[in-house]
């Protein structure tokens, strides 16, 4: 049996891009569909990762919480800043996150521009580092922050067959 949820109750698990889309369609998805959108997109990449991971795994079932809690709170604190530059977090992969800033013309948005966009995503950037630089969590296992700026036009793809898992519906966005 197939249970209707409101799209806000969503909106904390899943990206902007796919809540629009459900709000526009609330049908699931049957075949792919894409978007075309300017944006800024923000790629955030933790180093340190891979040696964290082997030191807790070391420690076997206790790492592997202790890994959970690590992870689960600087990524808390990493989307919340998300959250105060107005950024929408794309998907997580693994210790790598993709946030967006599409452009919305209009007096009241957030990014009516591409350079407002861009300066966003680079403020956030630059916050993220600056909060693992002084986050004694990450400090205590010496987690870092790579970043890099994609700017221009993207397509978003959405999908039950963008993901390696059938039924699964995510977002791919592709530079063109």
């Amino acid at each position: 049996m197939l249970t209707t949820v409101p799209v806000e109750a969503l909106s904390s698990f899943v990206s902007r891009l796919i809540t629009q889309r459900l709000v526009s369609d609330p049908q699931i998805p049957t075949k792919e569909t894409s978007e075309r959108f300017t944006a800024a997109l923000l790629q955030c990449d933790l180093s340190g990762f891979t040696a964290l991971t082997e030191d807790l795994a070391r420690r076997g079932p206790a790492g592997a919480e202790e890994l959970s809690r690590t992870l689960s709170v600087v990524f808390g604190r990493l989307t919340d800043l998300v959250a105060v530059h107005g950024g929408d977090v794309v998907k997580f992969a693994g210790d790598a996150l993709l946030v967006s800033w599409p452009v919305v013309e209009g007096q009241d948005s957030p990014t009516p521009d591409l350079s407002v966009a861009v300066r966003r995503a680079a403020q956030c950037g630059l916050g993220m580092q600056e909060l693992l630089e002084a986050d004694p969590v990450a400090a205590k296992y010496g987690l870092a922050m790579r970043a890099g700026i994609g700017v221009g036009e993207f397509t978003a793809l959405q999908g039950s067959r963008c993901t390696p898992k059938a039924g699964r519906s995510t977002a791919l966005i592709i530079r063109r």
